[in-house]
């Protein structure tokens, strides 16, 4: 009984994996904008130190603390 349960859940998982997907590849969810257009103006200038640099924080160049998404200023 068990094994027709995990069957099913499968079955039902790739059915919806599979309709889930569109076949319409031209339509676009995003658009790129240049700053000027979005109003956004990013800079990730950073100054070592001895107490902040790559091999005490690793975070350090990989742009920690970074938002992507809807912000209103």
């Amino acid at each position: 009984m068990r094994l027709i349960k995990e069957n099913i859940i499968i079955l039902v998982f790739f059915q919806l994996l599979i309709t889930s997907c569109e076949l319409d590849k031209g339509k676009k969810l995003f658009t790129l904008l240049t700053p000027s257009q979005s109003g956004v103006k990013f800079s990730h200038d950073l100054t070592e130190t001895d107490l902040a640099n790559y091999f005490l924080y690793q975070g350090f160049y990989m742009g920690g603390g970074v938002a992507i998404g809807d912000v209103r200023c």
